[in-house]
């Protein structure tokens, strides 16, 4: 005997999953022929069609696969029957969404744009919601790029719009982020599924110096111009405290200028914003005769951030703001600090001849001081012969006692006579001279010189060489000195012959040296009548020689042609 199996066919339909939609012709055509199998093969798979995709001109229809291909044993046929599915170009969608935060402030609604790009060509631009989110429109694709989706997924690249940069105050974020859209899972229909979740984060700052001008004053200084008034301003530190709780925390130390300007720099950012109080208090360096104010001054500021990378800084006086500072720089009336000089009375009782019609000069330990004409008139009392010179400091910025006095014009080559009988080696009153009379100084036959040697920081003469120059050279004179106040020596010669007499100082290590002629003017040397003046601090708006070296054995004079040299204002 001989077995012989039967053989049964396999065939291929197609059926439209479309409803009232009719498949075309041309999907048979495309489905593989018939073939005989035995009726015990069970496992067969079905053969695809040549072509999976075929386009009409609204759309095109989609192989979808094959229904159940499970084969039982059997003389049964087997047919293998293929889904294809309709699809308008445009029907499937899909929709990419993303979000947007930002560090440093609020977001606010519309002000980041983003780019959704694929292949290199913008697709759409849309803008953040208030809560950071954004979503593009529905992507809505053709049955092309569904069929190449299903392969690889088709790629799309999202961007903030100027990413990388910075612009009031706001930071973006510059990444290119990447989504893929894939098919879904086979469900009648066709559905889209996006892959990633694009987010961007942006940062914000904002930062400011607030420049507080507060001013400090003197009183007691009504005579002097510019010279101790300067000197004071450098005397005083301002510290600046801020509230943090319930203490007061230092924040900075700052200095006022010659005018008593003081300049607070406060700095602030994004996250100071609200109330600030501060204190500001002045502390004492030096200067011995400043009666300080001992007051903190207090104030506030409120800081406002404008939201362009700005910031406004308002004052805030008790119950009312004024208007925002558009520069932050706060000028507050208020803050002001109040000193005063502690000051002495200048008073010379005149008596018999001596009269003060021609007027006088201010002196400072035999410096002359500019004075106010019009604040003299208010400071100068003169009655019963009285002459009382108020509000003089008493001490300089370097905390030394003030020797004040006065000279009367027209008075040169005088000698004072007080009424105890005493006759003054000079025309300068000091305070509590009760003046008789003047006189003519007694001179020798011959000619006669004299000049007055004034110590600023040393009470010594001993190491100061004075020489006496005739026509610019040595004379071979003798100088002598006599003290006329604990800072003044007078310097005399008599008996000279004819011709030009100056005085010159030999360099002292660490001084300067200054000569006032006898018209007040600057010279190279003291002329007769004039000023030596041998300082270690010069004033300021003064000029001096500056001693910058020694040379053994050569004369003043040559000395101070070598080293010395011109300063200009201090």
């Amino acid at each position: 005997w001989k077995f012989e199996e039967k053989s049964r066919e396999v065939s291929y339909a197609a059926l439209s999953l479309t409803e009232e939609k009719e498949l075309p012709e041309t999907i048979s055509s495309l489905l593989p022929g018939k073939t005989n199998v035995g009726a015990r093969e069970t496992n067969l798979i079905p053969e695809e069609p040549t072509e999976k995709e075929i386009r009409t001109a609204e759309g095109a229809w989609l192989f979808r696969g094959y229904q159940n291909v499970s084969v039982q044993p059997g003389n049964s046929p087997i047919i293998f029957i293929s889904e294809w599915e309709y699809v308008p170009d445009g029907s499937v969608s899909a929709v990419i969404s993303g979000d947007v935060s930002l560090s440093g402030r609020t977001i606010r609604e519309g002000e980041f744009g983003f780019l959704l790009v694929k292949d290199d060509e913008i697709l759409q631009t849309v803008s953040n919601r208030l809560d950071g989110s954004f979503s593009f429109a529905p992507l809505r694709f053709s049955a092309e790029e569904l069929t190449k989706m299903e392969k690889n997924g088709l790629e799309y690249h999202i961007m903030q719009i100027n990413g990388g940069e910075t612009k009031d105050g706001t930071t973006l974020d510059d990444t290119d982020q990447i989504v893929k859209a894939y098919l879904g899972e086979r469900k009648r229909g066709f559905t889209v599924q996006i892959s990633g979740s694009p987010s961007f984060k942006n940062t914000y700052s904002a930062e400011t110096v607030a420049n507080v001008t507060a001013k400090v004053e003197f009183s007691g200084l009504e005579l002097i111009e510019g010279i101790l008034q300067a000197a004071r301003m450098r005397t005083f530190s301002f510290e600046l405290y801020e509230k943090d709780g319930g203490s007061w925390s230092h924040i900075s130390t700052a200095e006022c200028d010659e005018h008593g300007t003081i300049i607070l720099q406060i700095p602030f950012n994004h996250q100071d914003t609200g109330l600030h109080c501060y204190q500001i208090a002045q502390t004492k360096q030096n200067g011995r005769n400043i009666l300080m104010d001992g007051r903190r001054l207090c104030f506030n500021l409120n800081v406002i951030d404008v939201g362009d990378g700005t910031l406004n800084i308002e004052p805030v006086y008790v119950g009312e703001s004024v208007a925002a500072i558009k520069y932050v720089s706060v000028n507050i009336p208020e803050l002001v600090f109040s000193n005063r000089v502690e000051s002495e009375e200048l008073t010379v009782k005149i008596q018999g001849d001596v009269s003060t019609e021609n007027g006088w000069q201010l002196f400072a330990d035999g410096m002359p001081i500019k004075a106010d004409k019009t604040l003299l008139s208010q400071i100068m009392r003169e009655t019963e012969g009285n002459i009382i010179i108020r509000g003089l400091p008493s001490y300089d910025s370097n905390g030394e006692k003030i020797t004040w006095s006065f000279q009367l014009a027209k008075t040169r080559g005088k000698q004072f006579v007080l009424a105890d009988g005493r006759v003054k080696n000079s025309n300068y009153a000091e305070n509590g001279d009760v003046i008789t009379t003047f006189k003519s100084k007694t001179v020798q036959t011959g000619i006669g010189f004299s000049a007055l040697l004034i110590l600023n920081g040393t009470d010594s003469v001993s190491d100061i060489r004075i020489e006496l120059l005739k026509n610019g050279t040595a004379s071979g004179h003798a100088l002598a000195i006599e003290k006329e106040t604990e800072t003044t020596y007078r310097l005399r010669a008599d008996n000279l012959g004819n011709g030009q007499y100056t005085a010159v100082a030999n360099p002292v290590p660490g001084y300067y040296i200054r000569y006032i002629g006898s018209n007040g003017e600057e010279r190279d040397n003291a002329d007769d009548g004039g000023r030596i003046i041998i300082t270690k601090q010069p004033e300021t708006g003064d000029k001096w020689s500056v001693l910058t070296c020694i040379i053994t054995g050569v004369t003043a004079g040559v000395i101070l042609a070598v080293c010395g040299r011109k300063m200009k204002r201090c």
